[in-house]
């Protein structure tokens, strides 16, 4: 490549019109090469915190920092999902836990239709309630 580059600029060595073009080109990649890698690298980096976030939350771990950015982008909106996950896999124990110690009247929302786990936890809860309402009723 580089050769077949060399043959064009000797057999054009009088056109000074060729040349420029060819110096410009070269400017032009030697400066946006590095600045891509550098782009790359940013991005690289950016999906390596979101293996190791998702790899944590997948061990149960919530007390990890996900960066959450208004930057548009595909990994500024995997993070900002995967925040929201983080929460909710947070928030549900905590649901548990009180239900367990008698609160029954904890605020819970579910993420959406499709969420099963947090559809038992509230059905957990209600059916709860109904029982405790029954047993007051009794005495």
């Amino acid at each position: 490549m580089i050769g077949l580059i060399i043959l064009v600029i000797v057999s054009c060595a009088d056109n000074p019109l060729v040349i420029s073009l060819f110096a410009i080109s070269g400017v032009w990649i030697v400066i946006l090469l590095p600045l891509g890698r550098l782009e790359s690298n940013k991005i690289t980096s950016r999906i390596d915190d979101l293996i190791i976030s998702s790899l944590e939350l997948s061990e149960g771990n919530t007390n990890i920092q996900i960066e959450v950015s208004d930057k548009e982008g595909e990994v500024s909106t995997l993070n900002y999902n995967l925040e929201i996950v983080r929460e909710k896999i947070e928030k549900a124990p905590v649901l548990a836990k009180k239900t367990g110690n008698g609160n029954l009247e904890n605020e819970f929302n579910k993420s959406g239709d499709n969420d099963e786990s947090g559809s038992a936890l509230l059905s957990m809860r209600d059916q709860l309630k109904r029982v405790a309402e029954e047993d007051k009723q009794r005495t």
